[in-house]
């Protein structure tokens, strides 16, 4: 079974999933779906999570049941229904993982990872750490200022022969 399109290098993101898999996953909200690709990735990997994905307008195709039992939000991240949505999804709990991959200027993705702080519990990981001389994707300079502070533990997934954006994890 073919996955469906994913905007990160394939390398970057088996990288992501096998740091990840060392965290022992009950559940994973993904902001920003797109084609699917990275939903059904998580899926397969961890049949047994509560998956989430959260997107105002996903643009998938077709869901196989292979990729995993995903439960899917229409809306904004930013906005306080689609969070509340989320929440309920996953019975009140925190996620163990949120992965950032949604709205690309610097603003809306800070709002992400500022809710993400206070409901993720193992990690919370970006797409797009790498400035790309790109003005619609600012997700960089949020990560330099992340990746500096101390306070955070974080790793930087990138494969430099690539034109790709890496992947920036926190752990918490």
């Amino acid at each position: 079974m073919q996955f469906p399109s994913m905007a990160q290098e394939e390398w970057e993101f088996a990288q992501f999933l096998n740091k990840i898999d060392d965290l022992t996953i009950e559940s994973i909200l993904e902001i920003g779906i797109w084609h699917g690709g990275t939903l059904a990735r998580f899926g397969q990997r961890f049949p047994y999570a509560t998956i989430v994905g959260i997107d105002p307008a996903p643009q998938i195709e077709k869901w196989h049941p292979e990729w995993g039992a995903v439960q899917f939000i229409y809306g904004k991240s930013q906005e306080i229904s689609t969070r509340g949505q989320a929440i309920t999804a996953n019975y009140g709990r925190k996620f163990d993982v949120i992965w950032i991959d949604g709205d690309h200027e610097l603003e809306p993705c800070t709002e992400d990872w500022t809710w993400a702080l206070t409901h993720a519990n193992k990690a919370i990981a970006f797409h797009d750490i790498i400035d790309s001389n790109n003005d619609m994707i600012e997700v960089w300079k949020l990560w330099n200022i992340i990746h500096a502070d101390p306070n955070f533990e974080t790793e930087e997934i990138t494969r430099h022969d690539s034109n790709n954006y890496g992947i920036g994890i926190v752990y918490l």
